[in-house]
């Protein structure tokens, strides 16, 4: 198993209350390396607003087109071998 696929099961296997501890960890840790820019605070600028209501706009005319959450986990899982 690669180490992706090791810290996507571990991700998803953590206990609810710890996650904020490790959402705060990671956040350090990817800024420490240079990051920061993926490592934010969660919150969208107003292009990133803009294309999150395009989106939804989108799945609003036409629900049917998307996906459930598993059907998405299982797409990664196939291409990214996790």
């Amino acid at each position: 198993m690669s180490n992706r696929a090791q810290i996507f099961y571990l991700l998803e296997n953590i206990p609810d209350e710890l996650l904020d501890e490790l959402k705060n960890w990671l956040q350090d840790f990817m800024s420490k390396h240079g990051l920061s820019d993926i490592a934010d605070d969660g919150s969208f600028n107003d292009q990133e607003k803009r294309e999150l209501i395009r989106r939804w706009e989108k799945y609003l005319e036409k629900p049917g087109e998307s996906m459930s959450l598993e059907q998405l986990k299982d797409r990664m899982r196939k291409k990214h071998g996790i």
